[in-house]
């Protein structure tokens, strides 16, 4: 296979070099016609792929016609023991295989020989016969009966999206059930496989249920067993009146007996001089840093946040939540900040509820004139239960709120009241039209991936990816090995970079942050960057081009995720606060709990009043 061609996509930055290939072997393979093994006529198939493509120049010699007809030829002619023995004995790439289903599932083959050939297709290689959806039609129980056999398929039962598959009609939820309770009763399950299943909701809720304790059980047996490798965490935030008031934070981390202790400290005295309204906002920008230097709240996630070995030893479906180590440690870190600033206000005899119901009443009448806007936060006297629901009836009267100033700043006051639906958290306006860009452009999200990616095959330096390294200068052609060279020529052909004597560099700081910005929050802040880099503007040729768009939304896609975990029932593995509220489906809870989940309601509320008066300030300076 490492001689021959193979197509991936327009977009895949080994086009150039597969195109020249593909010049060279087809006069070979097409000189040896009538000689073709499997291999040969697939690769045939490949490059007729090139021929197709809106990229391809002059120098394939033939026509796509040709091509497809030799192709068919041959597979309408060979034998068919000939065909399963050869499929059988060769050793195909992914992109070969996904070339032979197709041309098999045209076929007019015999059902015997085509079960036969299924039958090859053990595991999690039952994903190419399952891509057809004429072989998933009509050959759907065979492919159940081949599936079942093991259990290395599980994760395309479970995501079959991910994988590009059409699952059978014969995998429904008997099977799934029956599938999936015979894996949980096995001897090693996988403990990834087993918390994917307890989570999966189109799963009987017995299976899941089973598979729910004996994930539990398999964690505890393993560290049980391996207690070495148990890594213990503990995080403390402190609100210390002891604490120098020259040094407003005091962070520390150390290994206690195997215990990894973090430990963040805030001057008492430093925070009392800045006890004003306003600035008490401000504290949680500029002292707690709950909203990053590009003005993206730090509880979202980034993308690929955490360890590449927990994201690959993890079974994750495309409907969960991100919940790595990484962003469950980072959540507790700002719900600790959140609940130690709360109580020490109190303390100070100030209400944090009293401060955003003034950010509504007062701060928005006397900075942007907008006035008629109220919240009613609960009594210090109240309940804990009685806390949380009126806490998220207030959530959501914010986002409806703002949904109608957004769309109309001279709107009728009377419509708040008034029942609406309110607005998903992702499709909550902005006054700023261009507030985002988002990349639809393949090449350049390719791009990104290629620079930035901990799993992309440049070089890099422990954390610090490609894409870093070129910005700050560290990388020199002649370090380069020839394949990596290669990778980079259509970044030099598209102005993305350029040489600088020896030195790599970006053609301009604007398409790194570029890059940079999408590849880790799946959006460009454009008006914020704007804000502070007028030059930034050039971008939105990208917009003219198509190759981006416009999302003129108060939170980005991974904000939205956030506010989906806590709150809705968008994620199987998600909280669903609001609805556990709302639906009376939390009376088993204690006081204590009730109080946790009224204080994460009042922190999200925080976010929201941030996101709005950013985007109320930057409306303000207009383009």
């Amino acid at each position: 296979m490492k001689n021959r061609v193979s197509y991936f996509s327009e977009n895949d930055f080994a086009f150039e070099n597969q195109y020249e290939k593909a010049k060279q072997r087809l006069p070979l393979l097409l000189k040896n016609i009538g000689n073709w093994s499997l291999l040969d006529v697939l690769e045939l198939a490949q490059i007729g792929q090139y021929m197709q493509s809106s990229r391809a120049k002059v120098g394939l010699d033939g026509s796509i016609s040709k091509i497809n007809g030799c192709v068919g030829k041959w597979f309408s002619t060979v034998e068919s023991r000939s065909l399963v023995r050869q499929i059988k004995e060769t050793n195909l790439s992914s992109a070969y295989q996904k070339a032979l289903w197709r041309q098999l599932s045209r076929m007019k083959l015999n059902k015997n020989v085509m079960t036969d050939i299924i039958k090859l297709y053990l595991g999690h290689l039952i994903v190419y016969p399952l891509m057809q959806s004429t072989i998933s039609k009509h050959f759907g129980q065979v492919c159940c009966d081949v599936l079942i056999q093991n259990f290395e398929a599980i994760p395309i039962v479970l995501d079959p999206k991910s994988h590009g598959v059409i699952l059978p009609n014969e995998i429904d939820k008997s099977f799934r059930s029956q599938y999936f309770m015979k894996f949980v009763q096995s001897e090693n399950p996988n403990s990834g496989y087993l918390k994917t299943i307890s989570l999966d909701r189109k799963t009987n809720k017995d299976v899941r249920i089973a598979a729910k304790q004996r994930y539990e059980d398999e964690v505890a047996k393993y560290f049980k067993e391996n207690p070495q490798n148990a890594l213990r965490q503990e995080t403390a935030v402190f609100i210390d009146p002891s604490l120098d008031p020259s040094v407003l934070i005091s962070p520390s981390q150390k290994d206690e007996n195997g215990v990894y202790k973090t430990r963040i400290a805030y001057s008492a005295e430093a925070l009392k001089d800045l006890i004003d309204w306003p600035t008490i906002l401000n504290n949680f920008i500029y002292v707690f840093g709950f909203i990053d230097n590009d003005g993206i709240l730090t509880i979202a996630p980034k993308n690929e946040q955490g360890s590449i070995f927990e994201r690959l030893l993890t079974t994750q479906k495309s409907d969960l939540y991100e919940d790595s180590s990484v962003l469950q440690n980072l959540s507790t870190l700002i719900n600790l900040q959140f609940y130690a600033y709360y109580s020490f206000l109190k303390q100070e005899g100030i209400r944090l509820e009293d401060v955003l119901e003034w950010f509504f009443s007062k701060y928005l009448v006397e900075n942007f004139g907008i006035e008629g806007l109220s919240i009613n936060l609960p009594k210090e006297t109240d309940r804990g239960e009685v806390k949380a629901l009126v806490a998220a009836t207030q959530l959501h009267r914010i986002i409806r709120m703002y949904n109608l100033l957004a769309n109309d700043s001279n709107f009728d006051r009377e419509l708040i009241n008034e029942f609406s639906s309110t607005p998903t958290f992702d499709e909550i306006p902005s006054k700023i039209q261009n507030k985002y860009m988002l990349v639809v452009d393949d090449y350049l999200l390719g791009v990104e991936r290629l620079l930035f990616s901990d799993q992309s095959f440049m070089p890099s330096e422990g954390n610090v990816s490609f894409g870093d390294m070129i910005y700050q200068g560290k990388i020199k052609m002649a370090d380069l090995q020839r394949h990596h060279k290669q990778y980079l020529e259509s970044m030099f052909k598209n102005k993305l970079l350029v040489m600088d004597g020896e030195i790599v560099r970006f053609s301009s700081k604007n398409w790194y942050l570029f890059l940079r910005s999408d590849f880790d929050y799946g959006a460009v802040p454009y008006s914020w960057i704007m804000a502070r880099r007028p030059d930034f503007s050039v971008m939105v040729n990208l917009v003219d081009e198509g190759r981006t768009k416009w999302s003129p939304t108060l939170l980005t896609k991974k904000e939205a995720a956030v506010f989906d975990y806590y709150f809705s029932d968008l994620y199987p593995n998600g909280q669903g606060l609001r609805n556990k509220y709302a639906h009376g489906a939390s009376n088993n809870l204690t006081e204590k709990e009730h109080i946790g989940n009224y204080l994460i309601f009042l922190m999200f509320i925080v976010f929201l009043v941030i996101k709005i008066n950013f985007d109320l300030e930057e409306a303000l300076k207009g383009p």
